[in-house]
C-alpha cells in the first residue's frame, strides 16, 4: 500500500506555489481550447478495493506531452499536439464509464512554458519546474 492523496492536499500544495487546479467534466470531451492552452495535467485513477488510487502527471515540454507516471521506467512522450492530448484525456475518462473506475482529469494552471531540451526524456526541464517530480501515488 501507498499513501492516499486527496485532491484537496494537491490543491493546497499547488496554491503554495501560486498554481491552481481545475477539474474537467467527466461526462463530456475536454474542450479543444483547454487542451491547446494546457501546460500541465494531473490524472487520477481510483480502482477501489485493495488496488486503490493513483495520481500521475503529464507536462508539455517544447510542444510535446510527456507522461511522468512513476510506474514507468522513464518519462514517455504521449502526445505531440492538442488534438492528441484531447484524445488521450478522452480515453482516460472513458474508462470511468466502461470499467467502473473513477477517473478524473485536472488541468494545472500557473505553470510556465518549458522549451524543448537536448535531454530526449525531458527530465532536466521538468525537474526545474516541478521541484524534481510531479507525480504522487497511492
Amino acid at each position: 500500500g501507498g499513501v492516499h492523496l486527496d485532491v484537496q492536499v494537491l490543491i493546497l500544495a499547488l496554491q503554495s506555489l501560486d498554481r491552481s487546479l481545475s477539474q474537467l467534466p467527466h461526462d463530456t470531451p475536454p474542450p479543444m481550447e483547454a487542451c491547446a492552452g494546457a501546460r500541465g495535467v494531473l490524472l487520477h485513477q481510483d480502482r477501489g478495493g485493495d488496488i486503490g488510487q493513483h495520481w500521475w502527471a503529464l507536462r508539455r515540454i517544447g510542444g510535446r506531452w510527456y507522461d511522468f507516471d512513476s510506474l514507468l521506467d522513464a518519462p514517455a512522450i504521449v502526445a505531440t499536439d492538442a488534438a492528441e492530448l484531447r484524445q488521450l484525456l478522452c480515453s482516460h475518462l472513458s474508462w470511468s464509464n466502461a470499467f467502473g473506475e473513477r477517473r478524473t482529469v485536472h488541468l494545472v494552471h500557473g505553470l510556465r512554458e518549458l522549451p524543448a531540451t537536448n535531454d530526449t526524456k525531458g527530465q532536466s526541464a521538468a525537474a526545474q519546474d516541478t521541484g524534481g517530480g510531479a507525480t504522487a501515488n497511492g
